[in-house]
């Protein structure tokens, strides 16, 4: 009787603990009852995000861009309501110019800024705290206010249309402007926090997986959103992204001019990228080694790659090059086709359905789209060269499918897939989600300098810097065969003889060039585009990694798990 006992223990045991599935950095850090700030985040007609902050007394408010790639806040429009406001260094005016184009030029200021747009997560009742009197921060479960933080005030900027809280790590350039041993920390939002004990250290993370705007809507008035996504300062949630989260020590970056480097952009390896089809079909755009290294960046709508990658998507997909617009179009219709890039990372893959890529060319002030001569409404294609920029720039598009989460003292940052959600106000966990889930905690954790929890390190063995290359014409190496033309009616001609324009029959092209094609079957016969039919074998789903198949995981525990109670039976 005894012996059958212990057996039912032991049976009770496995399926106790999952199958023995754990994760070991989830166990180091508890904080459990923890109060970590969560602001709400909005987006604006750009498609890309903000926080609602306000400044000074009384109260001067302003929607302030997020901005992962540098770490200062700084404004475009002057702070004459507030009485606050102590202009710094005698307004000396700093002319800032970051390595994404960005720029903006204006003096300091020192002034209080308010949260209200804001959560707290466990329980947090009123305090106050302050660090020697420098600086005073009022916190409140929905609402956070820090005396004399120091900010820029923009007198000009080319490049924006929003001001920047600035979340990136610091930059070492010392031959720069913009090199931030310059600055205490009363300038650098994250480190105040950090002094002030409501974070742990300079971290956060980032989820924009309640953006579900249409593409019918991008660009629009009608297309924005108050409540699309979150800051989470100082800490990590696992019911905000599915999968593993896997961390990366952030690639260095070369200026070209002073030949500095610096190594707290969020830079990190890319690798193969892949075109897929509701069936399954898949093919690899880039070589297949192809690994470089790519700027993740907040303020971009547009995302910048390899020339040849953007044609081999345009193939499938039966886009064309405008050079009068310098953008690539292709018709609206297949935003329902289900098509999906998959971006790797090491062992890493991030999907992106194509549909967040596309963009309406809906002209608000005439009522029109651009079209195509079978009366194809025509969007925009939200890609182009890197040869443009001078290096490889995963923007907005890409953005919103990711959990991103942010060490800034150890430069290291992790991703994985974000889990959508209709608002970022509501759960994020659903039982259709819950097997896809990264770990069976759901604790929001706090991030510390060397630790992010639930975690796990990607090695990447081979060294690399990001140097921008020399930046040649915007329609370098696009084949004329890819490229067309728009007239003033915003009709837009093809001029390509390889494609058949039947709503009942394709072709593929008959011109040979170095392209692959794939057919996409999920394609109805009824559109007016369509995708190339020949594959080849590396175009075929087996040649994804096998991460990209069936998890086996849970599997594997599953059957070692049942060896073991077998054995423990024949001993008994």
């Amino acid at each position: 009787m005894s012996a059958v006992i212990l057996k039912l223990l032991l049976v009770f045991m496995f399926l106790r603990c999952g199958w023995c599935q754990s994760n070991s950095s989830d166990e180091s850090s508890s904080g459990g009852d923890a109060g970590f700030p969560t602001i709400v985040l909005g987006k604006d007609e750009s498609t890309l995000w903000y926080a609602n902050v306000s400044f000074g007394t009384p109260k001067v408010q302003r929607s302030l861009r997020i901005d992962i790639g540098q770490p200062y806040t700084w404004l475009l429009q002057t702070l004459n309501g507030s009485q606050t406001a102590v202009r710094l260094n005698e307004g000396h005016v700093y002319d800032f110019n970051f390595m994404d184009g960005i720029d903006f030029a204006g003096p300091a200021i020192m002034d209080t800024v308010n949260f209200t747009d804001l959560t707290f997560t466990g329980e947090i009742v009123q305090e106050t705290r302050s660090i020697n009197l420098s600086s005073t921060a009022v916190v409140g479960s929905d609402y956070l206010s820090i005396s004399n933080i120091s900010f820029f005030e923009g007198n000009s900027s080319v490049s924006v249309s929003r001001g920047s809280l600035g979340l990136g790590g610091k930059i070492t350039n010392e031959l720069s402007a913009i090199d931030s041993a310059r600055f205490d920390s009363s300038f650098f939002f994250l480190d105040r926090l950090t002094d002030l004990g409501i974070i742990a250290s300079p971290s956060y993370s980032l989820w924009f997986g309640a953006d579900n705007v249409p593409y019918s809507l991008r660009k629009l008035p009608s297309g924005t959103s108050n409540d699309c996504g979150k800051l989470i300062l100082g800490a990590v949630d696992p019911t905000l992204f599915t999968g593993k989260l896997h961390m990366f020590k952030m690639i260095p970056y070369i200026d070209p001019e002073t030949h500095l480097e610096s190594n707290s952009y969020p830079i990190l390896p890319l690798g193969t990228i892949y075109i897929s089809s509701s069936t399954g079909k898949t093919l690899n755009v880039t070589a297949e080694e192809f690994v470089e290294p790519v700027l993740l960046d907040s303020r971009y709508s547009t995302s910048y790659l390899p020339i040849d990658a953007i044609i081999q998507i345009a193939v499938q997909i039966g886009a064309t090059y405008v050079e009068s617009l310098g953008r690539w179009v292709v018709a609206c219709s297949v935003a329902s086709y289900d098509v999906q890039l998959d971006f790797s990372f090491g062992d890493k893959m991030i999907r992106v359905p194509l549909e967040d890529f596309l963009v309406t060319t809906f002209d608000v002030s005439s009522n029109t789209t651009m079209h195509f001569s079978n009366g194809a409404e025509a969007c925009l294609l939200a890609m182009g060269s890197k040869s443009t920029i001078g290096f490889n720039i995963l923007g907005g598009p890409f953005l919103k499918n990711v959990y991103m989460a942010f060490d800034l003292e150890d430069n290291a940052m992790a991703l994985a897939q974000a889990k959508k959600t209709d608002t970022s106000s509501s759960s994020s966990a659903s039982n259709s989600d819950a097997t896809q889930t990264s770990t069976l905690a759901s604790a929001i954790l706090p991030i510390s300098s060397g630790y992010i929890p639930y975690a796990e390190s990607q090695n990447i063995s081979m060294t690399m810097t990001l140097i921008p290359a020399a930046v040649p014409s915007a329609t370098s190496n696009i084949p004329d065969i890819f490229t067309g033309t728009i007239d003033s009616d915003g009709l837009i001609s093809t001029g390509r003889s390889f494609y058949q324009t039947s709503r009942t029959t394709t072709y593929t092209k008959t011109t040979t060039t170095p392209y692959q094609s794939l057919m996409m079957s999920s394609i109805a016969s009824s559109s007016s585009k369509f995708l190339g039919g020949a594959t080849k074998n590396n175009a075929a789903h087996s040649s994804l990694p096998a991460r990209m198949l069936e998890p086996r995981e849970k599997f594997t525990h599953q059957v070692l798990a049942l060896l073991l109670m077998v054995l423990l039976a024949a001993l008994l």
